[in-house]
């Protein structure tokens, strides 16, 4: 469910109440994903359903009653999107690999391990929801860990439990409650990195929910060569406000004073567009809610940072 933009669509959310219930049935069971896959496309659901009624998951049982009883129109489209969100599985190394799972979620939050996920950019759009299911159930081991320890009262890790390192995210990795994964993972020890090219990605992949991205991440690092017009402005205004000092246009000379001696005042972002765009090389910007932006210099193995702010005077002389 990874295909809506900041929001699940009607046809998503009824998918969902199918992909989950069906997978339920089919664990229960000990069925393949590739039988799965078959009831799916063939929309022959009720084997599934009579696993889940036998079991006495009733709740999971009325969710996928409630798709295979809808109309025939309606549960068509139903499951042609929850076919289209599972067509990862179409890919035969893919369900290859799913017959023999082993990988526990709640033994992956408590090792030191690290899960490398990569995928070609041609096939990016088919694995995303599979890509986001895995991160999905690491995020849920992880919250379980850390109510766990609550409970007991004891302490959380200096560390987090988890990081989640997603570059290309908006590709990848298009988890559709990144909002709510970023306000509330870091008090549950998840920490997440995430790469974009611009805002512009995060606003074609999730439209008005990526309002605010930018201060849902604790640290923004910008690095020079974006182009995108709107990403360069946001991050201009989050600069802060200078007083640029200009000469004016009225003149005096005299024997004494050959220069012109009147200045007008004129309010500027601290950091243009054009300073984002084209940070020098080995150089990039820090954006942190507390300080604001600082230059960050990168020399061989040191890191240098410094503040950015107006001169000593709190403005600066232009000329």
């Amino acid at each position: 469910m990874t295909r809506g933009q900041g929001n699940l669509s009607f046809w998503e959310e009824r998918a969902e109440a199918t992909i989950a219930p069906a997978l339920f049935g089919a664990n229960l069971g000990g069925l393949t994903m590739s039988t799965v896959m078959d009831m799916i496309e063939t929309k022959e659901l009720e084997p599934l359903l009579a696993l889940l009624v036998a079991n006495d998951e009733m709740e999971a049982a009325r969710s996928l009653a409630s798709v295979i009883g809808s109309a025939d129109r309606e549960r068509s489209g139903v499951l042609s999107t929850a076919a289209g969100i599972l067509s990862g599985f179409r890919m035969p190394e893919v369900l290859r690999q799913s017959e023999d799972p082993n990988f526990d979620p709640a033994a992956f939050v408590s090792s030191r391990d690290t899960i490398y996920v990569v995928a070609p950019a041609t096939v990016q759009d088919v694995l995303s929801p599979l890509v986001v299911g895995l991160i999905w159930s690491i995020r849920d081991a992880a919250y379980q860990q850390a109510a766990k320890r609550h409970q007991v009262s004891v302490a959380a890790p200096e560390e987090p439990a988890v990081s989640l390192i997603l570059d290309e995210m908006a590709n990848i990795a298009p988890i559709y409650d990144l909002g709510s994964l970023l306000s509330e993972g870091a008090s549950q020890g998840i920490l997440v990195l995430g790469v974009l090219q611009d805002l512009s990605q995060a606003r074609s992949r999730w439209s008005s929910a990526s309002e605010g991205f930018i201060t849902l991440f604790g640290n923004t690092v910008v690095f020079g060569g974006i182009a995108d017009v709107r990403t360069l402005g946001e991050f201009s205004a989050l600069s802060g406000e200078k007083l640029a000092m200009l000469p004016g246009t009225g003149f005096r000379r005299s024997v004494f004073s050959p220069f012109p001696i009147s200045h007008s005042g004129s309010i500027r972002p601290l950091l243009s567009a054009s300073e984002i765009a084209h940070t020098k090389r080995g150089e990039a910007l820090l954006l942190r809610a507390a300080t604001g932006f600082s230059r960050v210099r990168f020399h061989r193995s040191e890191l240098q940072r410094s503040r950015v702010t107006p001169n000593s005077k709190g403005r600066e002389i232009g000329t």
